[in-house]
């Protein structure tokens, strides 16, 4: 009786031990996908904000381009008037 009494509390540690693992397991999986998923959301807001900063710099070179273009009109026409 005694026996069967150890081996019925060996057998629950071993569950008890089991589950522990096996949850432990689990949560490592789940930190492990949840910053898996944080990297991806900081590599994909990286390169928003890239794009963000490189249509800014086009548009702004766009800007200049025009403002270029409008002294080169300028200068042509200052000089047909001399």
């Amino acid at each position: 009786m005694i026996a069967h009494g150890q081996e019925i509390q060996t057998t629950l540690q071993q569950r008890v031990s089991d589950y522990l693992t096996n949850s432990k397991r689990k949560r490592n999986t789940f930190v492990a996908a949840a910053e898996a998923t944080e990297a991806d959301v900081a590599r994909v807001a990286e390169a928003e904000m890239s794009e963000y900063f490189l249509e800014r710099a086009l548009q702004q070179l766009r800007a200049a381009q025009d403002k270029v273009e409008n002294l080169r009109k300028q200068v042509e026409e200052q000089r047909k008037l001399k």
